[in-house]
């Protein structure tokens, strides 16, 4: 399985738990091991089991295998190949799984939020496979082979399960952020698809219901989510997208007029932040995931999601490249909405093409975007530390990232991980690691534990003015108090930019600022103040600086 950046993981069981005479490739998956440290989680109640702890391995490893995306990418090989052994996979799985995790034990069902995306999934695959032409060929009228084991019945029973445990056990309390609509969109998903089984008119009124309530409290004015986040922003846009997709196949219009606008905000933010290319900053925690990764784009590529809005609400805008996952999302919708009124030719959409973006300011989100075209992109964070405890936030006040002609240039590297390595958790989270100040070695914002702070700094805008010849920005931040970090930015054509870094204080102080440098480029001091740093395809750029000392350093190993 590749599984969050990793290649090839083997989720086979451990030696010590395989039966005797077993060998690897003969050994059914561990739903409960993390192959990475190959450590595995205890068969206990599932609120019992302490996650976060790193000593029974990392939970997000464990939980994107158990996430069954993958049976999603099962279903596309058996439509597009017939090939039955791609439906043998899953009924072997699915029965693989049902028999490791009986009802409520074990950590598969410690969190809510990863029984909906499981939900989802179960959901996609049961119509992939009931439906799938392969089905009709093998057994007459449909019936069941006697030696199959009854897979359609097992899936219905265990859905019905993690639904009603969804609906029980809700984040109003715990991460009322995406968790909470994740979890609803499951139960609207589910109600809708599935009007068969009990609980499903009460699962679609409770995941509308908080979809809408959420619409409003989660996404921002400006478009941005909450959470400050371009990751969870991502999610967020796609569960809107799907819930969008689901009342207007079903005909859910009231549900439809709160989604729409929730849909149109968020991409319209999605596409200004993300560069030309569609790639969207790593600004707060990443964990890797998404909702329906059935192509294998980056999971930081956002164009997937624009199309799949510009396909639903033409006033998004167009995109060029329609990608294969937005047809598999909305099928005979997507189809009927790609064809122009006049029903001539198809739309062709926003597209991955140099600039048709322009700089644009989010003050409720507090991200400020100076794009002079010719793919020359800047983000800078003057927003709040994320949202209600900050758990996905950054000390990141007055960060920026850049790219230059369409490459990556000053980054912000990302997450890394969340609760296996502390030291590294703190490290990706720091000041040091985003393009910002720091005073006397201390970041701006000091973390407890994986998911809380001691103390968050706060960045605040206090002028933006962009037009057609130049784009300025000033703001502030208060990570140094009685000390004030003041920075600025001026911006002439896209090939200049000008970066002003102020402290305002009664004593003295030793500032640092820090620049991460995309591995694609490489670094070299060639005099006192002077920067150059070369792209693999030639192109050179030049930072120049009034600093005193100029230190390069390897981001793996120093």
């Amino acid at each position: 399985y590749d599984v969050l950046g990793y290649r090839r993981l083997s989720f086979s069981p451990l030696e010590s738990d395989r039966p005797e005479g077993a060998s690897p490739g003969d050994a059914a998956v561990d739903w409960h091991l993390d192959p990475v440290s190959g450590r595995r989680a205890p068969a206990a109640w599932w609120s019992a089991i302490r996650y976060l702890d790193p000593h029974i391995g990392d939970h997000k490893v464990i939980w994107e295998v158990n996430r069954h995306q993958h049976w999603i990418g099962l279903g596309r090989t058996a439509w597009l190949t017939g090939d039955p052994a791609a439906r043998d996979r899953f009924v072997v799985e699915l029965e693989s799984w049902l028999a490791a995790n009986p009802p409520l034990v074990g950590i598969n069902w410690a969190s809510m939020l990863e029984v909906a995306f499981r939900s989802i999934s179960w959901i996609w695959a049961l119509h992939m496979f009931a439906s799938w032409p392969g089905t009709e060929t093998e057994s007459r009228a449909g019936e069941q082979s006697p030696d199959e084991p009854p897979w359609m019945v097992d899936l219905l029973a265990g859905l019905e399960l993690q639904l009603a445990h969804i609906a029980r056990n809700l984040s109003y309390y715990f991460s009322p952020n995406t968790h909470l609509t994740g979890e609803a969109l499951a139960l609207y998903v589910a109600g809708l698809a599935l009007p068969e089984l009990a609980g499903s008119r009460e699962w679609s009124e409770t995941g509308r219901r908080i979809l809408v309530e959420e619409s409003v409290r989660q996404v921002l004015p400006d478009g941005g989510h909450a959470e400050r986040s371009t990751c969870y922003h991502r999610y967020s846009l796609d569960f809107y997208l799907m819930a969008l997709t689901l009342a207007r196949l079903n005909g859910d219009r009231e549900a439809e007029a709160a989604f729409a606008p929730a849909v149109t905000r968020q991409a319209r933010f999605a596409r200004a932040v993300a560069n030309d290319d569609g790639i969207l900053p790593l600004i707060g925690d990443e964990d890797g995931g998404s909702l329906l990764p059935i192509d294998g784009a980056r999971r930081h590529d956002v164009l997937g999601s624009l199309a799949w809005a510009s396909l639903l609400l033409p006033e998004v805008g167009a995109v060029e490249d329609l990608p294969e996952e937005v047809m598999w999302a909305t099928g005979s919708l997507g189809l009927e909405n790609r064809q122009r009124p006049d029903g001539d030719k198809p739309v062709r959409a926003p597209a991955r093409t140099r600039a048709t973006q322009r700089s644009r300011s989010f003050p409720e989100t507090g991200f400020y975007v100076s794009n002079k075209g010719l793919g020359d992109h800047l983000v800078i964070d003057a927003g709040p530390h994320g949202f209600l405890n900050g758990g996905h936030a950054h000390a990141d006040a007055l960060s920026m990232v850049l790219s230059i002609a369409g490459r990556p240039f000053a980054i912000d590297p990302g997450s890394g991980t969340y609760t296996v390595d502390r030291g590294l958790r703190d490290r990706l989270r720091s000041s040091q690691a985003h393009n910002t100040l720091t005073l006397d070695g201390r970041s701006q914002s000091e973390p407890d534990g994986p998911f809380h702070w001691k103390r968050a700094a706060t960045s605040l805008a206090h002028r933006w003015h962009s037009n057609g010849a130049f784009d300025y920005f000033e703001g502030s931040e208060d990570g140094y108090l009685p000390a004030l970090h003041d920075r600025t930015l001026f911006s002439s054509d896209g090939k200049r930019w000008f970066v002003v870094d102020r402290i305002t204080s009664e004593s003295e102080h030793v500032a640092d600022v820090f620049w991460q440098i995309d591995p694609s480029w490489q670094p070299e001091v060639v005099q006192p103040g002077v920067v150059r740093c070369r792209h693999g395809d030639g192109t050179a750029v030049w930072l120049v600086t009034t600093a005193p000392q100029v230190d390069l350093f390897n981001g793996d190993r120093e």
